[in-house]
């Protein structure tokens, strides 16, 4: 039952943080002048839509993919903050940290845990 609530609340987080990386390169007018940028967005926001995919499949995959993203969207968040001190970067940075944290909770880490077989197939 847990892996249930597991995938059901880190794909919907990571839904969610799809679509705040496309509002956010979509809606702050300085990010929609540079075209790296926005570019990085986007594709911040795909790799999340596929990170959700994998966590509502419960694979690795989705896990390993949810902290590069988080990773991608923290350095990203960092050079922002550098170069513009835009303050939309403040909820970006904080929302990847709170997926951090999640991602590493112990819940997601039995869910993902993968149980090892015998050479019959069966459980040890």
């Amino acid at each position: 039952m847990r892996a249930m609530s597991v995938r059901l609340s880190g794909g919907l987080f990571l839904l969610l943080q799809a679509a705040l990386l496309q509002m956010f390169g979509m809606f702050d007018t300085e990010l929609r002048q540079t075209f790296t940028i926005s570019a990085a967005l986007s594709g911040l926001a795909a790799l999340a839509f596929l990170a959700a995919i994998g966590f509502f499949l419960l694979q690795h995959t989705g896990w390993l993919l949810a902290m590069a993203v988080q990773g991608l969207c923290l350095f990203l968040a960092l050079m922002l903050y550098f170069d513009q001190g835009s303050p939309a970067v403040y909820l970006s940075m904080l929302y990847s940290i709170f997926m951090v944290l999640y991602l590493n909770s112990f819940f997601v880490q039995v869910a993902f845990r993968t149980q090892p077989t015998d050479r019959n197939g069966g459980e040890k």
